[in-house]
């Protein structure tokens, strides 16, 4: 994955061309990797956060950001990842969290 995210910091010239690019992850995480699973997840959910500080930006994002996988885990625990911070709401220096923020398992 470092290598995947370094290509493509030295294919842009602005962090404003990520919007351009859609990251697709297949299966990041098999059975395999069960060592690695907590680091690999904890990469994807903070990716952009990694990158602003590499950067040195403060605003970056991607077109759009697309992970498949047969693993429930890491399934579940990347949709209750985004799930809140889709649900996270900020005026001005105050986050308003929304009922959305509620998981079913």
């Amino acid at each position: 994955m470092c290598y995947f995210i370094a290509e493509i910091i030295s294919e842009i010239k602005t962090p404003s061309e990520l919007k351009k690019y859609i990251l697709i992850f297949d299966d990041p995480v098999d059975s395999a990797d069960f060592i690695y699973f907590h680091s690999i997840i904890a990469f994807i959910e903070n990716m952009e956060l990694v990158l602003k500080k590499i950067l040195n930006t403060k605003i970056l994002k991607f077109g759009q950001i697309m992970v498949m996988t047969h693993n429930s885990l890491l399934h579940d625990r990347l949709s209750k990842s985004f799930q809140f911070r889709r649900s996270i709401t900020r005026i001005e220096n105050i986050s308003i969290f929304s009922q959305s923020a509620i998981f079913l398992s």
